[in-house]
């Protein structure tokens, strides 16, 4: 089973399937969003051009997110604003990340405002990764219980059978 996910096709179809479940879903958008707003701050911040940026940012994304990001630096060369290419997307971007980066870009911050913006995905993701686990626990609890009572009964079941026999 390992193995297999070090082919790209299985990775991309497990990847599809965490885009389903409504817990993992929110997990991995933050997640993306976090490594988008990281990645993109840093290289700003180290002073490649926005267009580089993306680009380089681009290809630690998922592919969801590639597709995206090659659209808003067709936008960026068309003279549009990031935060507009952004909007365009309002699936893979949220409002919150489309707004902060907005104000960023008229204030000039933009590389404080994309480490912000990562700094808040990153507690969302301890969050609704602290949620999954708390809804995660019981069954858990429940499945072990489950099969320390099928083990349980497994092993008595004889010893009834071979004492009821005597």
């Amino acid at each position: 089973a390992f193995m297999a996910f070090r082919l790209k096709k299985v990775r991309l179809i497990a990847g599809g399937l965490l885009w389903h479940l409504p817990i993992l879903n929110k997990i991995q958008k933050n997640l993306s969003l976090m490594r988008f707003s990281k990645t993109t701050a840093n290289l700003l911040y180290a002073g490649f051009s926005l267009r580089n940026a993306l680009a380089t940012a681009s290809e630690i994304m998922n592919p969801k997110y590639q597709g995206a990001i090659a659209d808003i630096q067709k936008k960026l060369e068309q003279g549009i604003g990031f935060a507009e290419a952004l909007r365009e997307h309002p699936d893979l971007f949220s409002g919150i990340l489309v707004s902060v980066v907005a104000t960023g870009e008229k204030s000039g911050q933009l590389i404080s405002v994309l480490n912000q913006m990562s700094e808040f995905y990153e507690e969302e993701i301890i969050y609704s990764l602290e949620l999954l686990l708390t809804v995660i626990e019981p069954v858990l609890l429940l499945v072990v219980g489950v099969v320390v009572g099928l083990l349980a009964s497994s092993l008595i079941s004889p010893i009834y059978r071979l004492v009821g026999s005597i």
